[in-house]
């Protein structure tokens, strides 16, 4: 998205990352909201975007607050459904088009970056060896690692211990055809239920590290126990007839801060600058708009505006402290386990 807005405002960019986007099970139930699709139709890929098939999500389930399912039907929305996403060919459809637009898209591992004067020179690591580049601007966004910032000395300051342990069920009946997501709280934290295909559910439970069992054999009890206390993610389960958790995977889910944000010639944008709680459901319309208003920076920066990077890191704090309000006050909707360590950590 940064690199996009940049080519359009006439920067030279090279973008250098992985050549072929990584996935994991944290991809895995990754939704764009309505709002996304009116972002594909600004940058012209709409097309594009419907030709990777992305399903559509008819409506949103939640047991948050009561025992009694909460239904929002995205029919009334006004941007239409929101879109389950294959990461992969989502991210590659966004490299591909940078690559249209004319910027230089490089596969290699950053090693180094210092600043001389005015530039900065760095140093990446290619198949075929390390090579150096120059740059009048940086921008990291490289997500939670946050590559470049970390090497400039910056810190992530968390706001909680939040993991996911996201899991593939599978059936051999290929009966589920249910397109909803489904969100339902419980005493140590909250699950997120959607199917991938019509024979695989992902199940993804979101808690805090310290209340999670170390041993997989004691997690995997607890979440069939916390999972058996649903009776409406038991149903679907047992009536689709799928098969044993697997809780091997551990996916950070914290919400966090990049501190700073930027400095002389660099910013940090998406969630190498902040995350967001998954609750929020506005991960990626998020970073794509920090994406946005960094490159509206960086383009200023270069005109010979004194204060955009100022005002950049000022808007990032500023949203992030939004953020937290906002996630404070869904985490106050739920109301049953107030006394246990999740909750009341969040009251």
């Amino acid at each position: 998205m940064a690199a996009l807005a940049l080519m359009e405002a006439g920067a030279r960019v090279r973008l250098l990352g992985p050549g072929k986007p990584t996935t994991s099970r944290a991809h895995l139930g990754q939704c764009l909201p309505p709002a996304g699709l009116t972002w594909m139709r600004a940058l012209g890929l709409e097309s594009s975007f419907r030709a990777l098939a992305p399903r559509r999500i008819v409506s949103h389930e939640s047991v948050w607050g009561s025992p009694h399912v909460d239904t929002r039907e995205m029919i009334a929305s006004a941007h239409g459904p929101s879109w389950l996403l294959d990461r992969a060919k989502f991210d590659g459809m966004m490299r591909e088009s940078v690559r249209a637009s004319g910027a230089e898209a490089v596969e290699g591992r950053l090693v180094s970056v210092e600043r001389t004067g005015s530039k900065w020179n760095y140093t990446f690591r290619t198949r075929a060896g390390h090579e150096t580049g120059h740059a009048s601007f940086l921008l990291d966004a490289s997500g939670r690692n946050s590559i470049a910032a970390r090497k400039l000395g910056a810190h992530r300051l968390r706001a909680d211990r939040l993991i996911s342990v996201p899991m593939v069920v599978r059936s051999e009946l290929n009966t589920d055809l249910d397109d909803t997501t489904r969100l339902e709280a419980n005493e140590d934290g909250w699950f997120f239920s959607c199917r991938i295909s019509a024979s695989e559910r992902l199940i993804s439970f979101y808690t805090d590290s310290d209340l999670l069992p170390a041993s997989i054999d004691a997690r995997k009890k607890k979440i069939e126990y916390l999972l058996g206390q649903s009776d409406h993610l038991s149903d679907r389960m047992e009536h689709h007839s799928y098969s044993a958790l697997d809780p091997q995977s551990l996916v950070p889910a914290h919400g966090s801060l990049l501190d700073p944000l930027g400095g002389e010639g660099w910013l940090a944008t998406g969630e190498a600058a902040l995350c967001h709680d998954p609750l929020c459901g506005d991960g990626i319309i998020e970073a794509m708009n920090s994406a946005r208003h960094a490159a509206r920076a960086l383009v200023s920066a270069a005109n010979g505006d004194s204060n955009a990077f100022v005002e950049y890191k000022d808007q990032g704090r500023e949203r992030f402290k939004n953020y937290q309000l906002t996630l404070r006050s869904y985490y106050a909707l739920e109301m049953r386990w107030r006394n246990h360590a999740f909750w009341k950590r969040r009251s």
